[in-house]
């Protein structure tokens, strides 16, 4: 059975963004089918509601292995993972835990 993996991207990222397809490259080597979107940016503001909507709509299946998350890909995952994804395993990278200082009320990247 082949392992799955997905890694979402962070704020004015995308699936090219820093170590992603490094990582990608070297989950492929170990067997996984790995799954990398491209989420739409707001002028570097990650929404994570419009991302959660594109992540379900997009997605290849709703059941991985490993997934992987950068920056405000964090919160997503969490958000994913509330509605109809599952994860056996779960790795977060650069997440911020309460809102940024320069983050007003409501930011639409941090979690509701």
């Amino acid at each position: 059975m082949t392992k799955t993996a997905a890694i979402f991207h962070g704020s004015g990222g995308t699936n090219q963004s820093y170590w992603i397809p490094w990582l990608k490259t070297k989950l492929e080597d170990k067997g996984y089918e790995v799954w990398t979107p491209s989420l739409s940016d707001l002028d570097g503001i990650a929404d994570l509601d419009k991302w959660e909507n594109e992540a379900l709509q997009a997605a290849p299946h709703y059941d991985f292995d490993l997934m992987i998350g950068h920056s405000a890909g964090v919160p997503l995952i969490f958000r994913l993972l509330s509605s109809k994804f599952t994860a056996h395993h779960m790795i977060d990278v650069g997440c911020f835990i309460k809102p940024l200082p320069t983050m007003k009320d409501n930011h639409p990247s941090y979690p509701s």
